[in-house]
């Protein structure tokens, strides 16, 4: 091997002294040939003749040489970027145009790639996805078929379902962060105890929401941080723990830190809220997700759900008529269902559910 590399090394940076040699040991060959012909009685010049005749040509041999000589492919990719350089520089403007329109073919690539990858490759980073689904109330005689959870509705069926281990609900808001640092405006989340656990997700440091945290509704004294903010905001300081923030001047305990993911688990702040006896039925704004029980298929569930709905309507006609409920694969937390069944490994053979909702402000704007 290091012949070889002295032999590429010698032929690539002391190409006259490679070609010196290769001279050389052909006219030498060429004058032994000669004598030896001489020596049969072969007039001198009519001895050379006929060794060069027999040798074919020396320019030939040294082509020949030439292109099996160790080297010569890398020779010749950059002779040929040599010759394109020079031809680009004689045409500065179609050179800057083909540059620009690689540069941004190229850009476009990746950002698809990336996209891709993140949608429809990646996995989610909760555990079993495939037993998760997000929840939407319908209203199909008004035409609505996706739309956000009230807070009343979701109480009940967090309470009456027969299909799901876990329910929770979740709110996004905004608030003003003092106290250890700068006043900031951060994203809160708002999420009912269990909302994590229905992710399948534990915080890396401290602990989850408990079931005695959501006691006073909105009104609770805890929160959990969320992974970037706790590195960005708190240098991701171990000791976060126990430490009081203010959350629009209200004292906030940090109980955990959230690991790193997306979706759902990215925000800055969570909080918890509880339930409320004069909780509104008829304000659209909570996003709803579960986790499917042990054995019970979607099927299943969508009867639990149509079983709920008729309940719902019955004891409340007037918030609840035409209530129904709608569910969709869980793969359109990050992708469509059309851009999924659209790729190579669709969601035809995946059993994840999942059900996005929005804000019905959101909804109905649209």
């Amino acid at each position: 091997m290091w012949h070889r590399l002295r032999t590429l090394w010698r032929n690539l940076t002391h190409k006259e002294i490679v070609e010196d040699d290769l001279t050389q040991e052909l006219h030498s060959y060429q004058t032994l040939l000669a004598d030896e012909k001489s020596r049969t009685g072969i007039d001198p010049g009519a001895a050379l003749r006929a060794a060069r005749l027999e040798m074919e040509g020396l320019e030939q041999i040294k082509e020949n040489v030439r292109d099996v000589r160790l080297g010569v492919a890398i020779e010749s990719f950059f002779s040929e970027l040599r010759q394109s350089l020079r031809g680009l520089s004689r045409n500065k403007g179609l050179t800057i145009l083909c540059s620009t329109m690689l540069a941004l073919g190229i850009g476009a690539t990746t950002v698809v790639f990336s996209i891709f990858y993140a949608a429809l490759i990646q996995p989610l980073p909760f555990r079993e996805p495939d037993r998760l689904v997000e929840i939407k109330e319908s209203r199909l005689s008004f035409g609505i078929d996706k739309a956000a959870f009230s807070e009343a509705n979701f109480w009940d069926v967090r309470a009456e379902n027969h299909s799901f281990k876990e329910v929770a609900a979740f709110h996004y808001d905004e608030a003003n962060l003092t106290g250890d640092g700068p006043a900031e405006k951060v994203t809160d989340r708002s999420v009912t105890a269990g909302f994590f656990r229905t992710l399948g997700v534990s915080p890396m440091l401290g602990r989850d929401f408990s079931y005695t945290d959501d006691r006073n509704g909105f009104n609770n004294g805890v929160i959990i941080l969320g992974n970037k903010f706790w590195r960005s905001r708190f240098g991701a300081d171990p000791k976060i723990i126990g430490k009081t923030l203010r959350l629009n001047n209200q004292a906030r305990i940090v109980v955990g830190v959230l690991p790193p993911g997306e979706p759902w688990i990215n925000d800055q702040i969570y909080q918890p809220f509880g339930y409320r006896a004069n909780a509104d039925r008829s304000s659209w704004e909570y996003s709803v997700i579960g986790r499917l029980a042990p054995g019970v298929s979607l099927q299943a569930a969508r009867a639990d759900l149509k079983r709920l709905a008729a309940r719902l309507e019955k004891d409340y006609p007037g918030s609840d008529k035409g209530i129904g409920f709608s569910l969709l694969p869980a793969s359109s937390w990050i992708a469509g269902d059309k851009t999924r069944r659209a790729a190579p490994r669709g969601s035809g053979k995946s059993p994840c559910v999942s059900l996005s909702v929005r804000g019905a402000h959101a909804l109905f704007a649209s």
